[in-house]
């Protein structure tokens, strides 16, 4: 007679104390792999909020630099005590000659208009008309940022029309044609130098924001349109400027501290300005 019973297969488990150890062990080594791991990633975090900070830094050091070469000679200049920088930008340039005035074969360099005549100044050289139907500054010689800054003096309200030039693929290779009364300027340009200047150009920092303001209408009005280019200035930028001499290239010094994330940076430049008139 065979005795009736279970399947004699042994069952296996493990007891709450078992559970509680294990349970205790995995968190003991789940704390040591996070102090052991805590730094690397934190630096790792760092090193990331740091490379960012850095690359921003560089594309706005890279944007004022690029500003500062396109400036006009002898216009940078700064204010606010160094945290300011201005300066005006070329549009175009190129190179004159002498001109004369109806009815008149004298020639004047500089070049000079009479009063309610049209006005012809040759150049020398194509010159892209690109944005001709704006305002723009004919400059002739300008020596010294107060000259340029100051309505008048090298300057001259200089607005045009594509179609008063007679080539219209997109170059001038004539004459300035004008009718601006008495246009005239107070020094020749030993090289017979032009430039054409369209705005002026500022970089400030204020709460915490680095700024670059352009003023597109007369250069002596306080009148600037605003665009915040960083908002992770941690510090006060700070501008120096050393305007050179005849023998040697204006130097323009440029600091600019950002933070974010409990991270900062703080990047120098030295850019050279070339200041010959």
């Amino acid at each position: 007679m065979m005795q009736c019973g279970r399947n004699g297969q042994r069952q296996a488990g493990f007891t709450l104390v078992e559970l509680i150890m294990v349970i205790a062990l995995a968190g003991t080594v789940a704390v040591l792999v996070g102090t052991a791991l805590n730094r690397p990633l934190q630096a790792f975090v760092d090193q990331r909020n740091r490379a960012e900070l850095t690359d921003q830094a560089a594309v706005v050091l890279d944007r004022i630099t690029r500003d500062i070469h396109l400036a006009l000679p002898n216009s940078v200049r700064l204010g606010n005590n160094g945290q300011t920088l201005e300066l005006i930008s070329i549009a175009a340039a190129g190179r004159y000659r002498a001109n004369t005035l109806a009815g008149s074969a004298e020639r004047f360099d500089p070049p000079r208009c009479a009063a309610n005549a049209l006005c012809n100044i040759p150049i020398l050289g194509p010159v892209d008309t690109t944005n001709s139907n704006l305002p723009h500054y004919l400059v002739i010689y300008n020596t010294s940022p107060n000259d340029i800054w100051s309505q008048g003096v090298a300057q001259k309200v200089f607005t045009w029309n594509a179609g008063d030039w007679a080539d219209g693929n997109g170059t001038l290779t004539g004459d300035f044609r004008t009718n601006a009364s008495g246009l005239s300027f107070p020094q020749a340009s030993p090289q017979h130098r032009f430039y054409l200047a369209r705005e002026a150009v500022r970089y400030s920092c204020a709460a915490g924001n680095f700024i670059r303001a352009v003023n597109t209408g007369d250069f002596t009005q306080d009148n600037w349109t605003q665009n915040v280019i960083s908002n992770r200035i941690g510090n006060a930028c700070a501008f120096a400027y050393d305007p050179g001499t005849l023998t040697r290239n204006g130097l323009a010094t440029i600091q600019l501290s950002l933070t974010h994330n409990g991270e900062s940076i703080t990047l120098y430049r030295q850019v050279q300005v070339n200041n010959a008139p």
